[in-house]
């Protein structure tokens, strides 16, 4: 799938109070869109996308969700994607309330079987969650349906057979001793342990992966002893906690 590469500004997020003929002008590849929904640049195209559609008849949710998709750098949907998901879960109100989701959506990654489909809604693109369900034999694919609104697709391949260790994935030359330093304190759950977790294929056999958290991440320790890693931790302060991660043995 194509992500938003980090620098860039969100993708833009079709308003319905748009005019037609404004977002054809910034966006030229709708055009196709609007023509299959029936709408089109009669009279300037100066009405908005919702009052068009009222007159001409046409649904607006599917349409501004269309025209939202090939504002996604024209991605198409991927063959596998289906009208409604297998598996879904919800943790928009998590991230809001500040909760950690990461178990809640491993919990029901859990129950999928290969060729099902996992639907995540969350308030942002959870990036770091695709390296960690990615070693689960799980493929992504994101769309943006409005302001804090994404809906992830994970597809199980139907193909997976017995799960990679995370530890197995790394394309990185190891480097003896050598130490990766990583500080979560500024992220959202549940950037924190998904960024811990993604971050384990970079290290050599003995490298030292040294987090600095602003509490204790105790629902990562399972995840690090699953995947062959140990771990000690030093307590500063109540707000800050400094993890130290190395491979086992």
């Amino acid at each position: 799938m194509k992500r938003i590469p980090i620098g860039r500004s969100p993708i833009p997020v079709i308003q319905p109070d748009q005019t037609v003929k404004e977002v054809m002008a910034r966006f030229p590849a709708t055009e196709r869109v609007f023509v299959q929904h029936g709408l089109d640049l009669c009279c300037g195209g100066s009405h908005p996308i919702q009052m068009a559609a009222q007159a001409h008849g046409v649904p607006l949710a599917p349409l501004l969700a269309d025209l939202q998709r090939v504002v996604h750098e024209g991605e198409p949907r991927p063959s596998w994607m289906k009208d409604v998901a297998d598996h879904e879960v919800d943790v928009r109100e998590d991230l809001r309330k500040g909760s950690d989701p990461f178990k809640k959506i491993m919990a029901v990654a859990g129950e999928v079987k290969p060729g099902q489909v996992m639907l995540v809604r969350a308030i942002f693109e959870p990036k770091p969650l695709y390296a960690v369900l990615g070693t689960k034999g799980f493929e992504p694919f994101a769309e943006q349906v409005g302001e804090q609104d994404w809906k992830v697709y994970f597809y199980k391949s139907p193909t997976v057979g017995t799960r990679i260790p995370i530890q197995a994935v790394s394309t990185l030359p190891s480097t003896p001793g050598k130490t990766h330093r990583l500080d979560v304190r500024g992220l959202e759950p549940p950037e924190p342990m998904v960024k811990i977790l993604s971050t384990l294929p970079d290290l050599g056999p003995n490298d030292v992966l040294e987090v600095t958290h602003f509490r204790e991440p105790v629902h990562v320790y399972p995840h690090l002893d699953e995947a062959g890693f140990t771990h000690d931790l030093l307590k500063e302060s109540d707000t800050l906690f400094r993890l130290t991660i190395k491979k086992k043995g």
